[in-house]
């Protein structure tokens, strides 16, 4: 992949590389790149192959626009290791919960 990136919202149905290639592809580089498949097809065998393939999430169409965006919101936040409760750097502690440094 050239660019890294969060979260990735991917439609099974590409008119050049079938989705599920780029999800493959996605996967394969080793990345933290969450990838949300987006598709028509809604039957449970199409969901569970989306997932099988590497996918995080699957939606289908059609979909609220707020679920897009909390699905997105959602694998952003995994997308990422969560930072510890207490920073340590060049003999600096910041204590996150306890708002201390």
């Amino acid at each position: 992949m050239m660019n890294r990136y969060d979260v990735v919202i991917l439609d099974r149905d590409l008119p050049l590389v079938h989705g599920d290639e780029v999800c493959r592809r996605i996967v394969a580089s080793g990345g933290e790149t969450r990838v949300l498949m987006l598709t028509a097809a809604a039957g449970i065998r199409d969901r569970v192959d989306g997932l099988d393939l590497g996918a995080d999430d699957y939606l289908t169409k059609p979909f609220a626009s707020a679920e897009l965006v909390a699905g997105v919101c959602s694998l952003g936040r995994r997308a990422r290791p969560a930072l510890p409760l207490v920073l340590e750097r060049a003999g600096i502690r910041l204590d996150r919960p306890g708002y201390r440094a």
